[in-house]
C-alpha cells in the first residue's frame, strides 16, 4: 500500500498507462514526418544525392573512417563549336557593349558576382546573338546529358558490387550530380545547418542515409513513398586547399541508427518488424534482410539510394527510452 492509500500495483499501472500515453504523442506517424515520407528535391538546401557509387563500397569506407571528398559535374563548354566562327565571335563582341539586357544584369549583379552568375550572363547574351545571326537554337544540355557524357551514370538508384570495382568506386571521391557552384552551395548550407542545429539544440543532425524504401500507404494509392532506412552519423569538413575550399565527409562517433519511426509504423499497421541494426554486422546482410521482409508487400522495394542530409531522431530516441518494457521494474 502506497503513503496515499493507493495500492502500489493500481499505482504502477497509472504511472505505466500515463508514461504509455504521453509516449505515444511523441511519435508522429503522419505523412508530415520526414522518416516516412522523405521527397528528394535537387533544390532543398537539407540534403544532397550521390550517383554512381556502390553503396556497399561508400559505408566500408565509413566504417573504417576514410575521408571522402564531394565531387561534382564539370560543366560544359560555354562556346559550341558553331559559335567558334569570326562572324559570332565579333557578334558577340558587339553585343557586349550594346545589349541592353546584358549590361542592365552586369550592373545588377555587381562586383562580387560569381563565376556561374557571369558564364548564365554572357550565355543569355550567346543565346540572343544567335537569334540575331539566324542560326538555330542551341540544344540545350541537362546535368544528366552531361554527366553521361563524362561517363557516370546520373541515377540515383545505385548499382550493386561488382568482383571487380572501378577506379571511381574505389577511390576517396563520392560523386554528386551537380555543378561546382551549386554544389558547394548545398553542401555549405547542409554544414551551417548542422552547426546551428547543434549550438542551438545540442542536436547531431546530419547522418547519411543508406538506402530508402519505396511503400505506398495503401493497396488502392498509385503514389509511392519514400522512407530513408538506415543512417550513418557523418560530418562535413570545409577544407582550404590553395585558395579553393574542399568539402570532406567522414563519419562521426555515434550509434548507427535505423528508421525507428517506419519500424513503429509497419509494426502497428502491418504487423512487420523491421530489423534491428547489427554493430557486428554489415550493409550488405542489413539490405538483403530488408528486401527478405518487404517480399510480403506487393509493390514495397528497396531503393539503393544514398543520401546526405539532416535528419533529427530526437523524438524517437525519447519515444525509445520511454518504452517501459525495456525498463527493470523490481
Amino acid at each position: 500500500m502506497s503513503e496515499a492509500g493507493v495500492p502500489n500495483s493500481d499505482l504502477r499501472g497509472l504511472v505505466l498507462a500515463t508514461i504509455e500515453k504521453l509516449r505515444a504523442k511523441l511519435l508522429d506517424l503522419t505523412m508530415g514526418n520526414r522518416l516516412l515520407n522523405f521527397k528528394p528535391s535537387e533544390k532543398s538546401k537539407s540534403h544532397v544525392r550521390i550517383i554512381d557509387e556502390v553503396p556497399e563500397i561508400l559505408f566500408e569506407k565509413l566504417e573504417s573512417r576514410k575521408e571522402l571528398e564531394f565531387v561534382w559535374i564539370e560543366e560544359p563548354d560555354l562556346e559550341p563549336a558553331d559559335e567558334r566562327t569570326h562572324e559570332f565571335l565579333e557578334g558577340v563582341k558587339d553585343a557586349k557593349k550594346a545589349d541592353h539586357l546584358y549590361l542592365e544584369q552586369l550592373e545588377k549583379l555587381g562586383k562580387r558576382a560569381s563565376r556561374r552568375q557571369l558564364s548564365n550572363a554572357e550565355r543569355g547574351l550567346r543565346d540572343r546573338v544567335r537569334e540575331s545571326l539566324g542560326m538555330n537554337p542551341r540544344v540545350k544540355q541537362s546535368v544528366s546529358d552531361r554527366a553521361r557524357d563524362l561517363g557516370f551514370d546520373p541515377s540515383y538508384d545505385l548499382p550493386r558490387p561488382s568482383e571487380h570495382p572501378s577506379r571511381g568506386h574505389s577511390d576517396s571521391k563520392i560523386q554528386t550530380l551537380l555543378y561546382r557552384e551549386t554544389m558547394e552551395a548545398k553542401l555549405s548550407a547542409i554544414r551551417e545547418s548542422d552547426k546551428t542545429l547543434l549550438d542551438d539544440a545540442g542536436v547531431n543532425a546530419l547522418y547519411a542515409a543508406f538506402g530508402a524504401i519505396e511503400w505506398y500507404e495503401s493497396s488502392d494509392s498509385d503514389i509511392p513513398v519514400f522512407a530513408p532506412l538506415l543512417f550513418v552519423p557523418v560530418e562535413i569538413h570545409r577544407v582550404l586547399d590553395e585558395g579553393v575550399y574542399r568539402y570532406v565527409l567522414a563519419a562521426r562517433d555515434d550509434d548507427i541508427e535505423t528508421n525507428q519511426a517506419f519500424g513503429e509504423l509497419i509494426k502497428e499497421t502491418h504487423s512487420l518488424e523491421l530489423p534491428a541494426w547489427n554493430p557486428e554486422g554489415s550493409l550488405p546482410e542489413y539490405f538483403e534482410e530488408v528486401e527478405r521482409l518487404l517480399e510480403s508487400q506487393r509493390r514495397w522495394r528497396l531503393r539503393r539510394w544514398v543520401t546526405v542530409g539532416l535528419f533529427t531522431f530526437a523524438k524517437m530516441a525519447m519515444y525509445r527510452d520511454l518504452d517501459t518494457r525495456r525498463w527493470s521494474m523490481d
